[in-house]
């Protein structure tokens, strides 16, 4: 059995034999006592409460053994036998057997001691297995990578063992036959410690060197409080859910039933608990898919607006509708904060604070939820008979109450979310092997436009000058030193400090120019500078440049002296304007990265003659072996050569829009990667490029199924998302070897392709990749307002609806300057990269994040460049335009659709497996969550095997696997984020995609 099936099987047998025994214990014990033994309310209050206090102690009793030998196995399968057989006794205690064992004493009041006593020693066994060691075995087993989708079923167990108990067992207990009633939830409790024995693996825990004694106080202390502050804030968020259940939870029923005047409770029961179980269970991918703290709130909304709605309702129907609201927001609620506090439990300490928990979730909330109900019902006027006393009826001031409560759970949600952007405002310092071995006297030194190169060259990277501040003003005073291009939030950069979009960071380098190196023209080149950018030399306005993706460049030679001073004024608004952000967020988390403000890209001059060639533009004309050349200069002639090898194949004067033809062409594929040389020049500048011999189309196979082609041809891509990011430098690499050596990588593991994914890398990238042999599929970078989770993600993961993207508010997107901004820098984008060899395809939009209009942004782009394929809307909200049908599958089975579009698999996979030491933290983010190599190889050779090779004959033509590396929180890289472990066998990986082909 596979550890993820047998993870799960543990958590559902041990999870609801667990609660089927709890259930009993807080729902049936006082009716059996009341009913066959004693009708003394004391004797039961009493055993309520000491059955309460012996749950709490021996969690945080047994939790700290467990923790002090480092194990959990044993005490849940020996536990649950025991809490099993405890059960079990309760058969045995009635008054005829008191009478016979114990004449001498008198019966109903021995036999309110021995229910007392033996429903302490079962809390005991009970709490020992499920509250302490079962409790502490899913927090070490369970990675915080989805850990959401296991808490929102663990959340419905309860209810599921309810129904369970009322549904099949409940007639037992009313035809009096308590002991057949025992002996079935009893029996099933040992038997489950029993197969524990065979099932349960134990999860490798260190064990505590304190002594037994400090385990068990150790959660109390002032000192861990503050060392875990997130952990005790998340506590108090439980505190206060349960406090807020407590307050209605003991009145459900009789409130339906005394003052509704309603009998058929167990139907709506049923409905409430069915239906929002299920919902619980649905959400629980997509909150691991966004983060908790996004969810936290319209779940807590959901559970008050649900509470509101049953102080309305009367009627079976109402009742219903407004209990599935208020218990799915309440299972929401219960899974996300357990899973936060399994989070934030710091590793190894787990079984520590299960004792601390009981009291968070059980202790306090018993005492003070029925107070502050009983409270709210006093004086209602109507009473009604619980087991020989008489209470008063509930009204529906209780769900008031809870509602209060519950909007007071929002009070340690505020700080709890404050500590956790505590927490990621310094980008961790994760580095790569070439980040330790970082020379800040020769950064990145490359030639940064390998399309377009002059002899004339100087590279500013290196050691600048920064500050920041809040002022308009060029500073008289910089605070510390910056290493350019590494954006101010990276750790390679030297500052690793965060700003916020009200901030101005200003940078300062002091130049001067070589003798002769100024030819008549100097310009002043940036990669790329995220967001806002003024650029002064000696003090004066050079020019200005909005967007961070995309290189801008300045003609500087009247501003120039000897020694020169260049500033440059930066403010970056990241996702707080319309402007592109990529996958940046100012509130980091999941799938959404540290913000990139700043340089990022290399800084350079270069001198040109008056009269220089500014650009050029290649085209390829495969089927008629042309190279088109549009030559942007002033000149009306340019001396052009082209190189095989080392054969010139045309050496001629031609006009500045001319078309050549090669004779006996080298195509260019991704396994004969071949580049032709060529040379342009007007007589007094001269520039170097290269360019290949491909064509990409679409057409059909000898079987009529639409594919993907290379130079007519059917070729599969067989691709890997490329988020673009380092854990040292974030936007850039410590070294440009890094990026081939990534390159280097995939092609041994049989990858042909690569999907930059919501980023313009440097062109040295595109370089390597044409030289190397890597298909490129380019993304546009997403801008936009904040983008609705409801639009981008709940309603395409529960594959509700594609959503027609004239709709721009939902897609964020009703500014139309921010819409027209997109459209440019998509013009310069296609214009930047045109040349690139290797780019086969474009993806104008991503998950819906900023879509608008994307037939008519689809066709407009094919109208700029019609010499490469588009997928128009990946993943989903589909327009039903471009040349893919795009989908991203990462929870369902892989299934063929038809459509008269190209289908390709545009993403899906994203295989977890977080390498201790090489992690960015501990908030682990993944869609199928492996712990060792093993598991996590031996799933992708199944899913590709079994789910991905069969559809090709259908029609797949392409796929693409999330992802190359681990980014931040995301750890389902095929190499960890600082590049240092490779996750996959390269041959294993090869032999595998090496079965993908047409």
């Amino acid at each position: 059995m596979k550890k993820e099936q047998r993870t799960w099987l543990t958590l559902l047998i041990f999870g609801l034999l667990g609660q089927l025994a709890w259930t009993i214990e807080n729902m049936y014990f006082n009716v059996f006592v009341y009913n066959t033994l004693s009708g003394n309310v004391d004797v039961i209050a009493s055993m309520v409460a000491l059955s309460a206090i012996t749950a709490t102690v021996t969690t945080l009793f047994m939790g700290a053994i467990s923790d002090k030998l480092g194990k959990r196995k044993i005490f849940i399968t020996l536990g649950y036998f025991i809490w099993g057989l405890t059960v079990i006794a309760f058969a045995f205690i009635n008054l005829e057997n008191i009478t016979k064992y114990f004449p001498y004493i008198e019966a109903a009041t021995a036999g309110g001691i021995f229910a007392i006593i033996m429903d302490c020693i079962m809390t005991f066994f009970g709490s020992t297995a499920n509250d302490a060691a079962f409790n502490a075995w899913i927090t070490d087993e369970i990675d915080n990578t989805d850990r959401s989708k296991y808490e929102t079923v663990l959340a419905t167990l309860p209810l599921i063992s309810m129904i369970i108990v009322f549904g099949l067992l409940d007639g037992l207990t009313q035809q009096g036959k308590w002991d057949t009633f025992f002996f079935i939830i009893g029996g099933s409790v040992s038997a489950g410690g029993i197969l524990g024995i065979f099932l349960i693996k134990e999860t490798p825990a260190t064990k505590s060197k304190n002594s037994v004694f400090s385990n068990i106080i150790y959660g109390f202390k002032p000192s861990v409080v503050k060392e875990n502050k997130s952990l005790y804030l998340s506590l108090t968020c439980l505190l206060m859910l349960a406090i807020a259940t407590q307050v209605f939870m003991p009145y459900f029923i009789i409130y339906i039933q005394a003052y509704l005047h309603i009998n058929d409770y167990a139907l709506i029961l049923a409905a409430v608990l069915l239906v929002s179980s299920a919902i619980s269970v649905l959400f629980g991918t997509v909150i691991d898919k966004l983060g908790t703290f996004k969810v936290f709130i319209p779940a807590t909304l959901a559970f008050v607006i649900g509470l509101m709605l049953m102080f309305f309702a009367r009627t079976i129907g109402t009742i219903i509708l407004s209990g599935i609201v208020m218990m799915s927001g309440n299972l929401l609620l219960t899974a996300i904060i357990n899973g936060s506090i399994r989070n934030y439990t710091p590793q190894n300490k787990a079984g520590l604070f299960q004792g601390i928990r009981m009291i968070f979730a059980v202790m306090l909330p018993m005492i003070i939820g029925p107070v502050i109900g009983a409270l709210v019902i006093k004086n209602s006027g109507n009473t009604y008979v619980d087991l020989g006393v008489v209470k008063e009826v509930p009204t529906p001031a209780i769900w008031l109450a809870s509602a209060i409560v519950a909007v007071l759970i929002l009070v340690p949600f505020y700080f709890l979310s404050k500590e956790d952007k505590k927490q990621r405002k310094v980008h961790n310092k994760l580095l790569t092997t070439y980040g330790e071995q970082f020379d800040i006297n020769n950064v990145l030194p490359e030639y940064p436009r390998p399309q377009l190169v002059r002899d004339s060259y100087i590279n500013l990277n290196g050691i600048w000058k920064y500050t920041i501040n809040q002022s308009e003003e060029i500073p008289s005073s910089f605070e510390g030193d910056v290493i350019v291009p590494y954006s101010i939030e990276s750790v390679l950069s030297r500052v690793n400090k965060t700003i916020t979009p009200d901030d101005v960071l200003w940078y300062k380098k002091i130049f001067t120019l070589p003798k002769d190196f100024n030819k008549g023209l100097v310009h002043l080149h940036f990669g790329a500078v995220d967001q806002i950018c003024r650029v002064y030399i000696n003090k004066q306005l050079v020019g200005e440049h909005i967007g961070g993706y995309l290189p801008f460049s300045f003609e500087i030679s009247q501003y120039l002296q000897k020694e020169n001073e260049l500033i440059v004024y930066v403010k970056d608004l990241t996702d707080t304007s319309y402007h592109s952000k990529g996958k940046q967020s100012s509130n980091r988390g999941g799938i959404w990265y540290t913000p990139t403000s700043g340089i990022w890209q290399t800084v350079w001059l270069e001198s040109t003659p008056i009269n220089y060639i500014q650009s050029v533009k290649i085209s390829i004309d495969y089927d008629v072996k042309k190279v088109n050349l549009v030559i942007n200069g002033n000149s009306e002639n340019y001396n052009v050569a082209i190189k095989e090898g080392n054969k010139i194949v045309f050496n001629q004067k031609v006009e500045s829009n001319t078309a050549i033809k090669l004779d006996n062409i080298n195509s260019w594929t991704p396994e004969s990667p071949f580049l032709y040389d060529l040379t342009i020049s007007n007589g007094e500048d001269t520039v170097s490029s290269y360019f290949g011999m491909r064509k990409f189309s679409i057409g059909s196979d000898k079987y009529g199924k639409k594919r993907l082609m290379l130079n007519n041809q059917p070729y599969f891509h067989k691709g890997v998302l490329d988020q673009g990011y380092y854990s040292d430098g974030i936007y850039t690499p410590a070294s440009y070897k890094q990026m081939e050596d990534d390159i280097k990588m995939l092609k041994e593991m049989g990858f042909n392709t690569i999907r930059k994914h919501i980023k313009i890398d440097p062109l040295y990238f595109y370089y390597l990749c044409d030289k190397m042999g890597m298909l490129v599929w380019q993304d546009m970078v997403n801008g936009g307002g904040r983008y609705s989770d409801l639009i981008v993600t709940y309603l395409p993961f529960l594959k509700v609806l594609n959503i027609k993207d004239k709709h721009y508010g939902l897609f964020a997107r009703k500014n139309k300057a921010g819409r027209e901004l997109f459209i440019k820098e998509m013009k310069k984008t296609v214009d930047l990269l045109y040349n690139t060899v290797s780019l086969a395809l474009w993806v104008p939009f991503n998950e819906g994040w900023g879509q608008f209009d994307a037939i008519e942004i689809s066709e407009l782009l094919r109208s700029w460049d019609s010499s490469r394929t588009i997928d128009h809307a990946s993943g989903w909200h589909d327009q039903k335009g471009g040349d893919l049908f795009s989908k991203h599958i990462y929870f369902d089975k892989i299934k063929f659709e038809d459509d008269d579009r190209v289908w390709a698999l545009t993403e899906y996979g994203g295989y977890s497996w977080a390498v201790n030491g090489h992690t960015y933290n501990d908030a682990k983010f993944g869609y199928l969550v492996f712990n060792n190599k093993l598991d996590l190889q031996s799933a992708f050779i199944q899913l590709h095997n079994e789910q991905i090779v069969p559809l090709v004959e259908k029609g797949l033509s392409a796929i693409i696997y999330t992802q190359l590396s681990d980014v931040e929180d995301e750890v389902n890289g095929l190499i960890t984020y600082d590049r240092k472990i490779v996750k996959f066998d390269t041959k294993v990986v090869k032999s595998v995609l090496d079965k993908l082909q047409f």
